[in-house]
C-alpha cells in the first residue's frame, strides 16, 4: 500500500510541476517575447490563441495532480491543486465569447482586458501550484 502512495505522490508532483511550468512558459516567457517581437494586433491573437487552448489542458493535468494527490494522502496539496484546476478553467472562461456581440451605446467592448485577465490568473496560479507541490511533497 505504501508503494502504491507513493507512485500517486511522484504522479501528483511530476503533474504539478508540467503544470507549473507550462504556467510559468505562457505567462513569463510567451507573452512577453511575442509582444516584444510581433505587431500588437499578431502578438495579441498569438497570446489569446495560446492561452484558449492551454488553459483547458493546464486544468486536466492540474486535476490529474489534484486526484493523484489525494491518493497520496495529501488532503492540503489535493485541495489546493483542485482550486488550481478551477482558476485554469476560470482563466479560460474568461476568453470565452459573450452573448452581446455590440458594445452598448456609447461604450467600446475592450478584449485586451480579458486577454490581461486570464493571464493574470494565469501567473496568479504559479505560487498557488508551487504550494500543492510542496503540501503533496509533504503529505499534508
Amino acid at each position: 500500500m505504501d508503494a502504491l502512495r507513493d507512485a500517486a505522490q511522484l504522479v501528483a508532483l511530476i503533474a504539478a510541476g508540467i503544470t507549473l511550468g507550462w504556467s510559468m512558459a505562457l505567462s513569463v516567457a510567451a507573452a512577453p517575447i511575442a509582444f516584444r517581437d510581433l505587431d500588437h494586433g499578431r502578438a495579441d491573437r498569438l497570446v489569446r490563441n495560446m492561452l484558449k487552448r492551454s488553459h483547458p489542458v493546464m486544468a486536466a493535468i492540474a486535476a490529474l495532480a489534484a486526484a493523484t494527490g489525494f491518493a497520496a494522502g495529501s488532503l492540503a496539496g489535493g485541495v489546493t491543486l483542485a482550486i488550481a484546476a478551477v482558476c485554469y478553467l476560470m482563466a479560460r472562461w474568461a476568453l470565452a465569447p459573450r452573448e452581446e456581440k455590440l458594445a452598448p451605446a456609447g461604450h467600446r467592448r475592450v478584449l485586451k482586458t480579458t486577454r490581461i485577465v486570464s493571464a493574470g490568473i494565469a501567473a496568479f496560479m504559479i505560487p498557488v501550484v508551487l504550494a500543492g507541490m510542496v503540501f503533496v511533497g509533504l503529505r499534508l
